[in-house]
């Protein structure tokens, strides 16, 4: 579960009539322990526990992917792409007579087109929402020795603790479970090696509006902007 910047609270994500509302189970912020407006909420948010690493099946010994996020955890067969299949010592869906293999993509139902090109999977460990909500800083594990941190439009707190996809051009990241829930990827800002990003593309600073070179966004964003992930 996610925890609440402004009162430490755990917080879970419910989206009400389209929009994102950060609720407090146990109490925090609002006086009735409910749920704040989603509009005006900014700040950090964490997942502690959310992780995406390989490791060795405990039943086998075979090197597997695992990925825990806020709806459980799932073993992954490498290589860490789609349609993502679930690893068979650990899947407790799959039935013993089924010739078919569990999947990701066949869990959430992505369609075709989603799989073919190509996409990435990660879970969201963290986000820092600006001030008036322009953008999001997201840190995304996927598996990589070093995670992934992404300049997103709006707020995209929500993805917090939650399996995302995004495509390997970084224009979009989507929660897996619901493609309404897409947001737009505005630049890359620290990414693992494997990761083939140009760095002298000029991007607009969406908080600003001055223009910045790809791999100056990170300490344009620390200096300028005071976001604490950077």
């Amino acid at each position: 579960m996610s925890t609440c910047s402004r009162c430490g609270q755990p917080v879970e994500f419910r989206y009400v009539g389209g929009r994102c509302i950060p609720i407090h189970p146990f109490g925090g912020c609002s006086s009735g322990g409910g749920y704040s407006s989603g509009n005006d909420f900014t700040g950090y948010l964490s997942s502690n526990e959310s992780s995406c690493f390989q490791t060795d099946c405990p039943e086998c010994g075979d090197r597997v992917f695992f990925i825990r996020h806020n709806g459980g955890s799932v073993w992954i067969d490498p290589p860490l792409g789609p349609p993502w299949y679930k690893h068979g010592c650990m899947d407790t869906g799959s039935g013993t007579k089924s010739k078919t293999r569990s999947s990701l993509a066949s869990d959430y139902k992505l369609p075709a087109s989603s799989t073919q090109n190509g996409l990435i999977v990660g879970v969201v460990t963290e986000a820092e929402t600006s001030l008036f909500n322009e953008t999001t800083l997201i840190n995304v594990q996927t598996g990589e020795k070093d995670n992934l941190m992404l300049l997103i439009k709006n707020s995209a707190g929500f993805l917090v603790g939650r399996i995302a996809v995004f495509d390997p051009a970084c224009t979009f990241i989507r929660w897996i479970e619901d493609e309404m829930y897409s947001f737009k990827i505005l630049a890359p800002i620290k990414f693992p090696k494997t990761f083939n990003f140009p760095e002298d593309d000029m991007i607009e600073c969406p908080e600003c509006n001055t223009q910045v070179k790809s791999k100056n966004l990170a300490k344009h964003f620390r200096k300028k902007h005071s976001f604490m992930m950077l």
